[in-house]
């Protein structure tokens, strides 16, 4: 199968506003290209529920679920109310309220005013980023041998979700 036909594959099982704005990354002789077979496949009544592409499921979340509510501050302080809104909609964590709590009143209402619209793929890019942030975090914590670890912000692509906010 050529990379056009597995792309299309891929991206026929996700939302349409998650395809445009996949599509809409690449160069107008491939976008036509895909949106020429996501057309083909539609017209067949394609279902890509269950189809292999070799794409691994969204891990588990257990770190984050875990994680208390001053580490969760201290990873999502400097990041922007939209993405902070994205990661409390994504599922009712435990450590929501006591985050929140712990904003300034102003980041919080700004949190709170967000529009959010479903994006799947997005929410999974950015629950598995920040995942990845809180295991970065706990292993240095380890190698300080109890020295308090420096706030820092996720990592540089974690903001390139930046360009996906609406």
């Amino acid at each position: 199968m050529s990379g056009h036909r597995q792309a299309a594959a891929a991206l026929h099982g996700l939302l349409e506003e998650d395809r445009g704005l996949i599509i809409a990354q690449l160069p107008p002789s491939d976008q036509d290209t895909l949106r020429n077979y996501l057309a083909e496949l539609d017209a067949l009544g394609f279902d890509s529920t269950g189809l292999d592409l070799g794409i691994a499921p969204a891990p588990a979340a257990p770190d984050l679920a875990t994680a208390s509510a001053a580490t969760m501050y201290r990873l999502l302080e400097a990041e922007p109310a939209s993405l902070v809104a994205q990661v409390l909609a994504a599922r009712q964590w435990r450590w929501a309220d006591g985050m929140l709590a712990l904003c300034p009143q102003a980041r919080r209402e700004a949190i709170r005013a967000v529009p959010l619209r479903q994006a799947p793929a997005r929410t999974r890019f950015v629950l598995e980023a920040l995942a990845a942030r809180l295991a970065e975090d706990a292993a240095a914590a380890g190698e300080a041998n109890g020295r308090k670890a420096s706030a820092s912000r996720l990592p540089s692509f974690l903001r390139r979700v930046a360009a996906w906010r609406r």
